[in-house]
């Protein structure tokens, strides 16, 4: 609320969201159900929508007035439907989701996000068939099609396909790897089929394992590549010396936050054993995120992986990702 200058938790949920309404005019307007063409931030508030109403449920409350009830559920119901129209059935790979509504070939984290929220409303409302068929299609392309294609053969997912799907983004973004670890564990617990978890387990660990191959921290290739320091994820734009200062923009600097809550939403669907396995790779990250990352004021940097040396970057979405690798580690981390 300090950040974005709202005093109530409704005014917040609708900033984050950028809800239209009277108070904030009509050029603040969710991309799919109004026009605009950016469809994994729709997608994005499509999930934190459904966050809103499982805690209004678990806490008794609603939004007096808002209908139809409940409300956060049909919001959220809305942007996936609309990211449903998109759907490239006719494209050369088959299937996913662009990130424009006019785009021609499957976007990675767009179609993550869209199959995530569409599992996550399909276990919310288990009565709507056609969410149920929408999560299933989106499993079955990734698990059977072309969604194969988004995947190399380390088990890592890159940022995009073209329209022929024969033309990768060979970016690898954190992000786009822990998007499809809370997708894939939902289907998990929605179908009761495990082979889903062993689907997802093939990324994580690529992730775990990926180490430092791709050279010195900020890579200097256009392509950008996840590492893994010393046991601590950096992104390929991160960039701890004042010599050689992160180079990432806003939204990466945000990444390797969504790839820690996503994981924790993975090992809720997961079980002990697969938790386990895990917990002491949870537990490294956040205690970087305290001894490397964290001022003396209690802001948290962009960077992990080794003490800022002048080159990390703090704002809020830092201190967000940061927040969230706290927040996984208090759940699964080793003791």
């Amino acid at each position: 609320m300090w950040q974005t200058g709202v005093t109530t938790a409704s005014d917040l949920i609708e900033v984050q969201a950028i809800v239209p309404n009277e108070a904030h005019g009509s050029s603040n307007q969710l991309p799919v159900t109004q026009g605009f063409s950016s469809q994994d931030d729709a997608a994005w508030a499509g999930l934190m929508y459904l966050k809103v109403q499982q805690y209004n449920d678990a806490h008794g409350t609603s939004e007096s007035g808002k209908l139809p009830d409940p409300f956060y559920y049909h919001e959220a119901l809305a942007i996936q439907q609309g990211l449903a129209k998109t759907w490239l059935a006719s494209s050369g790979c088959g299937g996913g989701v662009p990130q424009k509504t006019d785009g021609t070939g499957p976007n990675t984290i767009t179609t993550h996000l869209y199959f995530s929220l569409s599992v996550a409303l399909a276990q919310y409302n288990t009565s709507d068939t056609t969410l149920r068929q929408n999560a299933q299609q989106a499993a079955d392309w990734y698990t059977k099609g072309a969604g194969t294609t988004l995947r190399n053969a380390a088990g890592l997912w890159v940022d995009g396909q073209n329209a022929a799907c024969n033309g990768p983004n060979n970016n690898l973004w954190t992000y786009n790897q822990g998007t499809i670890l809370s997708g894939m564990g939902a289907m998990a617990t929605l179908t009761g089929d495990q082979s889903y978890i062993d689907f997802a387990l093939k990324t994580l660990d690529a992730v775990v394992n990926v180490g430092t191959a791709s050279g010195p921290l900020p890579q200097s290739t256009t392509d950008k590549h996840l590492e893994v320091v010393g046991g601590i994820l950096a992104e390929g734009c991160d960039g701890a010396a004042a010599s050689a200062p992160s180079i990432c923009d806003h939204d990466q600097q945000y990444f390797k936050g969504a790839f820690m809550k996503h994981l924790q939403y993975f090992l809720d669907n997961a079980n002990n054993t697969v938790r386990d396995k895990y917990a002491a790779f949870v537990g490294a990250q956040a205690s970087a995120v305290i001894h490397f990352g964290t001022r003396a004021d209690g802001e948290i940097g962009e960077v992990w992986f080794a003490p800022d040396a002048g080159g990390s970057t703090y704002n809020y979405k830092t201190l967000t990702a940061g927040l969230d690798a706290l927040n996984c580690a208090q759940k699964y981390a080793v003791c």
